[in-house]
């Protein structure tokens, strides 16, 4: 069993994590784990959190793909973790938990959160409706889905701003719960153009229809937007970046979305943070996102601003 079937994970130890890493990239690898010296320093450096935490938020942090392994089994951030350490070190960002879900939701990592992200419908639910929900991902006994599935989702929507800081788990009474719609207060254009660009450059697609971007596994179903509503965003992310993230086209009465010419999707990410950090124009911050990703994933050590 995954650990992460056991436990979520909060913020506050995703942050510790980020800082940490890039000065010790033992810290979670599955050698010094093993030890109980290398056990004691994670747990110190993680907040004091307990072992099977450690191991689990391992688990969580791979699935985000905020860390990636060597062969050796020694961690480091990802372009997508150094990114976030550069830009949102704080984790401050609504954008940095919208690109966290919908990495956790295109992952197979951990089952139970991409099902509940894909399948539980907007507006308000119980505790036995989100139960059921979750039975549905995976046939198991009551008790190994309160454990395993439940409790870890539960405590990482409520440990982060997962929950009700993007309206995905909100409680509104007893064992009463609410998913929200998003909106452009909550997800902004940049972060979504990112989600789909992301999704469509792990396909090797430069086109996508966009009834196949509300199918189940794509970023219109996880984030449960209608088909109007973001077809209106994506309208809004073509006008503001001038098609040169997206466009969207009429081709035998479907809309397609075409991405644009050499984009790396954490760019389109990178370009969301520099248009709120600098106030910058939508170009301006494209092009130095696109040469910000390049310097950190050649692990450049220059300033982030000029």
């Amino acid at each position: 069993m995954a650990l992460s079937e056991a436990f979520g994970f909060e913020e506050r130890w995703l942050r510790l994590l980020l800082k940490a890493v890039p000065s010790d990239a033992a810290l979670l690898s599955a050698g010094s784990l093993r030890s109980q010296d290398g056990m004691s320093e994670a747990q110190y450096k993680l907040g004091g959190i307990g072992n099977r935490q450690v191991l689990a938020l391992r688990d969580w942090a791979k699935a985000t793909g905020i860390l990636e392994y060597s062969p050796d089994g020694r961690c480091f951030l990802s372009l997508f973790g150094a990114l976030l350490l550069r830009l949102d070190p704080g984790l401050e960002e609504l954008s940095t938990f919208w690109a966290i879900h919908h990495r956790l939701c295109i992952s197979a990592d951990i089952w139970f959160y991409a099902h509940y992200a894909n399948a539980m419908r907007l507006g308000q639910f119980t505790r036995n409706e989100l139960k059921q929900c979750l039975r549905e991902g995976k046939k198991t006994s009551d008790s190994v889905l309160e454990k395993k599935a439940l409790f870890p989702l539960m405590q990482t929507m409520k440990g982060t701003m997962l929950g009700t800081g993007l309206g995905l788990l909100v409680p509104v009474g007893d064992d009463a719960y609410q998913r929200r719609m998003p909106d452009e207060r909550r997800l902004e254009g940049s972060t979504l153009a990112y989600m789909i660009v992301d999704w469509c450059v792990r396909r090797s697609r430069t086109t996508v229809h966009l009834s196949e971007l509300m199918e189940w596994g794509a970023p219109g179903r996880y984030l449960a937007l209608d088909a109007e509503h973001l077809a209106d965003m994506l309208r809004r992310i073509q006008e503001k970046h001038s098609s040169r993230i997206l466009s969207i086209s009429r081709t035998a009465g479907l809309n397609s979305v075409a991405l644009g010419d050499g984009l790396r999707a954490e760019s389109v990410l990178a370009c969301g943070y520099l248009q709120r950090l600098e106030k910058l124009d939508a170009a301006v911050a494209l092009r130095r996102a696109a040469d910000l990703t390049e310097q950190t994933a050649g692990g450049g050590n220059g300033r982030l601003f000029d």
